[in-house]
């Protein structure tokens, strides 16, 4: 039974950490996205390299509201990234490549590989990503194309 509550005593602070805002390194939480003119404040953005692909998601307050930027490996160094269309990009693309999806509207939403779509990626001093984007071009199967923009910063 002691295994058990500490189990649980266990999760539930791991909840608690996750739902609560994290500050960037400058002291305020500017992690942010904006699609069809709502803008989304994030709550918490995490690495996730435990996968083929590599991911930097934001979450926010609403479980069902998430953006994911999607690396063969997490970056190391600054500069941009070319975005490719969500449904070719392999874990085997060129490191200056990258792509995108987001959850939101109970939808999802997948980055088209626009020429010129990029990420600007900037390597923080506590060696955390910042990814800031604008007017990326994203779209819902078999729907007409919107425009994504935001900063995002590991936590």
């Amino acid at each position: 039974m002691r295994k058990i509550s500490n189990y649980l005593f266990m999760t539930l602070c791991v909840f608690i950490l996750n739902s609560c805002s994290k500050d960037d390194v400058n002291g305020s939480n500017s992690s942010y996205w904006t699609l069809y003119g709502e803008t989304y404040k994030v709550t918490s953005t995490l690495y996730d390299s435990r996968s083929e692909l590599e991911s930097l998601t934001a979450y926010t307050d609403d479980s069902y509201t998430s953006l994911s930027i999607y690396f063969g490996d997490k970056p190391t160094t600054a500069g941009l990234y070319d975005l490719t269309d969500f449904f070719v990009y392999e874990s085997s693309s060129p490191s200056s490549k990258a792509t995108l999806g987001v959850a939101a509207y109970g939808s999802l939403y997948f980055a088209t590989g626009r020429t010129g779509d990029k990420l600007k990626v900037e390597i923080l001093s506590n060696n955390k990503l910042k990814v800031t984007f604008s007017n990326i071009e994203v779209k819902r199967t078999g729907e007409k194309a919107t425009t994504l923009s935001g900063v995002l910063i590991e936590q």
